[in-house]
């Protein structure tokens, strides 16, 4: 368990507060402090995204682009670069003063993004890679933003394979964009993306989806059917 049941138990009278904080949540990052009911405040939300730091200069480092990375993702969202998320909170922790809210008993800090949707959750264990802060906050909101949707874009047919692609492996619904939603007929498609991101570092596929029928003739397949094509780059890891 994340946060300790004895926890939660003695945290009863938090939830009269609760309504007010998931109201907060979506215009600013909630410090969790001892006494919240952390289970309950989460699961208001479909993802969310909580930094644990302590006073260790290279943690407090990593907790500050919390700030940076969550603007930057919501300025991309409100200028339409990136889809927006219906239900998405920020929180953190000091887990010096309140280590019964770590998420283990390591005390070591991390960062964590959880999915209320499918029960998946996934560490971050993000450090500062850039000597810019505001690329490490960019580069940490597009981690979120990998991590909380858009799991299988749409792309064009000469992108495919592309030289200069993001992964090289691919994975591609020649189909139409509805039929991996939530509730479409490939939905286990998006699904497996959603599994992909949360569970693997060492070279992650991409998921995409191309409706163009033309595309399928072009990598011999009959354009009036729908196909699941995996495409393994010539650099991939065996």
């Amino acid at each position: 368990m994340f946060f300790r049941q004895s926890l939660v138990q003695a945290a009863c009278f938090a939830l009269l507060a609760v309504d007010n904080l998931v109201e907060a949540a979506e215009s600013a990052i909630i410090d969790f402090k001892e006494g919240d009911d952390a289970t309950s405040l989460m699961e208001k939300y479909d993802y969310c995204v909580v930094s644990f730091y302590n006073s260790e200069d290279w943690s407090k480092e990593t907790n500050e682009l919390m700030e940076g990375a969550k603007a930057h993702f919501e300025e991309q969202i409100a200028n339409g670069e990136w889809s927006k998320r219906e239900s998405i909170a920020w929180f953190r922790v000091d887990i010096e003063k309140h280590p019964d809210l770590s998420y283990d008993d390591s005390g070591i800090p991390d960062q964590l993004v959880v999915s209320q949707l499918t029960g998946l959750r996934r560490y971050l264990h993000y450090g500062r890679i850039f000597d810019d802060k505001k690329e490490d906050e960019e580069n940490f909101a597009l981690i979120v933003k990998e991590l909380t949707g858009e799991f299988v874009e749409e792309i064009e047919c000469d992108e495919i394979q592309a030289e200069e692609r993001l992964y090289y492996d691919e994975a591609v619904y020649f189909g139409s964009k509805s039929d991996v939603s939530a509730t479409g007929k490939a939905a286990a498609f998006e699904q497996l993306a959603m599994l992909d991101r949360y569970n693997f570092d060492h070279q992650r596929s991409g998921f995409y989806v191309v409706e163009d029928a033309k595309c399928r003739t072009n990598h011999d397949l009959e354009d009036s059917k729908n196909y699941i094509v995996f495409f393994n780059g010539e650099n991939s890891i065996p």
